[in-house]
């Protein structure tokens, strides 16, 4: 049915006759006559095209509350529309291209306002940006906010995260600056530019990261080389995203020498410095924001080594202890030695110059032993250590009159061994070799305990 004209607005019931009007329906179905919608104007009247949903408020007379409120942008762009008064109402404009249309407001979705507001769609300036693009949920991230392909500048700029709207300022360099507000949660926000009083939406498709703020607890290890290089385990919490930074000092490392490995635990290359205590930093959004914890790192001369003693141990014995000589050792609880490749062993500090370790069992050859002052970094300098066979030998008597003369005899329990040298107390003596058992005849030396040592073709035998 076509709505004949009425004089007034109100209600009228809607009946049907299907006998050319003898009868009719007694339903009472209500329609309701009203004036109609007209349309004086649009604010902002001009948007960016290509961006969907541009907030556009209609404004007019004779607006009415109700589901089939709608604005119309052009011939076929109609949208819902939010009530706010009867002179007032709020459309989302649709996405177009560039051009002018026509804004008309219908109170129930067929008839439309016979008069109507101008609205333009205008080219985008280009590519907006958004840098950092993520920050913590605190907030105060100082955000970079840019335009590529436009040299365009614009008055009254805002950036809006989510719902938050925040004023920007103009660089001399170009672009706009803005401060991050605070987020509700982790997670992504829309960050839409806007313009002006009427707020009229420059860009298009940016997000903005939420991200926990992040805390430093802790370093792994906490020494390092001056030269640098060392690899750092920084533990906290809340670490992730793959632009992160490690600041140690005002030193700072990125890219391949740090990574996030997990949420408690970021790797970082310690970069050179001076020696001295620096503390160490993280940043998860590359560098706009950096955690304060003052977790400290200690930088020290590298440690070196001159040589080791004894520099020969038997196969197969326990309990061999020997001393490392250098320089530049620290008292810590990384204080270690290596002997070979991997075998490791903790090193009790003596001096800077004097490490003990105990050797780890080994397999007979030379090996090199290197230092550690943190349990990373190794000595580029080492020293060798030959691990030999080992003889079993039984020596009678283990007395003798201090004016010698008593023949000592040393006999040996398996193994094809050939001595070649004995050493009394520090006197080399002459000996005689049978196959099994060696015999010398002790020299005279004070009255005192002395070692004997045999070499037994490159094995030491105390």
């Amino acid at each position: 049915c076509v709505s004949p004209a009425r004089t007034a607005a109100g209600g009228v019931a809607v009946e049907v006759s299907l006998n050319g009007g003898r009868d009719f329906t007694q339903n009472r179905v209500q329609y309701f006559y009203g004036a109609s919608a007209s349309v004086g104007s649009v604010t902002p009247s001009r948007g960016t095209s290509g961006v969907e949903g541009q907030i556009v408020t209609v404004i007019g007379s004779d607006f009415a509350h109700g589901s089939d409120l709608s604005c119309r942008f052009g011939v076929n762009g109609s949208v819902s529309a939010l009530y706010e008064s009867s002179s007032l109402v709020m459309c989302s404009a649709p996405s177009r291209g560039a051009g002018a249309v026509r804004v008309d407001v219908s109170n129930n979705g067929v008839d439309w306002s016979a008069t109507g507001g101008r609205y333009e769609y205008e080219v985008t300036d280009g590519v907006w940006s958004v840098s950092p693009s993520r920050g913590p949920v605190s907030g105060g991230t100082p955000i970079l906010v840019s335009v590529g392909g436009s040299a365009k500048a614009y008055s009254g700029v805002y950036c809006v995260f989510g719902t938050t709207e925040v004023a920007a300022t103009a660089l001399s360099g170009g672009g706009y600056s803005c401060t991050a507000p605070s987020g509700v949660s982790a997670g992504g926000v829309s960050v839409r530019v806007v313009e002006g009083s009427g707020r009229r939406e420059l860009s298009s498709g940016l997000t903005y990261e939420y991200y926990t703020d992040a805390a430093v607890v802790g370093l792994l290890p906490s020494t390092g080389m001056i030269s640098g290089g060392t690899m750092v385990s920084v533990f906290g919490t809340s670490f992730s995203g793959s632009s992160v930074e490690c600041r140690f000092g005002t030193s700072v490392v990125r890219g391949s020498d740090a990574r996030v490995l997990s949420s408690t635990l970021v790797a970082c290359v310690s970069p050179a410095s001076g020696s001295g205590v620096v503390t160490v930093e993280v940043s998860l959004n590359g560098g706009a924001d950096v955690t304060v914890d003052n977790v400290q790192y200690e930088y020290a001369a590298s440690a070196v080594v001159t040589g080791v003693t004894p520099s020969r141990g038997s196969h197969g014995q326990d309990g061999q202890v020997v001393t490392v000589v250098g320089g530049n050792f620290q008292h810590g609880t990384g204080l270690s030695c290596r002997f070979g490749v991997g075998m490791l062993s903790r090193g009790r500090f003596l001096a800077s110059s004097l490490v003990e370790c105990a050797v780890p069992a080994q397999a007979r050859g030379n090996v090199s032993v290197s230092v550690s002052n943190n349990g990373v970094d190794w000595t580029e300098s080492f020293a060798r250590f030959e691990v030999v066979s080992s003889v079993r030998a039984t020596m009678t008597p283990t007395a003798g009159a201090a004016s010698g003369g008593t023949i000592v005899k040393i006999a040996v329990d398996g193994g094809s061994v050939m001595p070649y040298a004995v050493d009394f107390g520090g006197v080399s003596v002459a000996m005689s070799w049978s196959g099994d058992e060696l015999s010398f005849t002790m020299p005279a030396l004070s009255v005192k305990d002395v070692s004997v040592n045999v070499l037994w073709q490159g094995v030491s035998e105390r």
